[in-house]
């Protein structure tokens, strides 16, 4: 059982689906990082976009989430 920390939407229309995810502590800061790889179909029925993005949680702060890259 874990306990619930925070929760994020990736995307409000549900288009992205998550394909990598990498967690690790940032080593001069301590905050925790989220990488989190995302694609969706493009415009062609071949073409992906793809997208990564950085989530920072800071545990001094309850775990304020900031979004980083997109």
């Amino acid at each position: 059982m874990f306990n619930h920390v925070v929760t994020h939407r990736i995307d409000k229309k549900n288009e992205y689906i998550p394909t990598c995810l990498e967690v690790g502590q940032h080593k001069v800061t301590g905050k925790v990082l989220v990488c989190l790889a995302v694609q969706r179909q493009g415009k062609l029925a071949d073409a992906y976009d793809h997208w990564i993005i950085v989530y920072e949680f800071d545990q001094k702060n309850k775990y304020r989430c900031s979004e980083l890259i997109r």
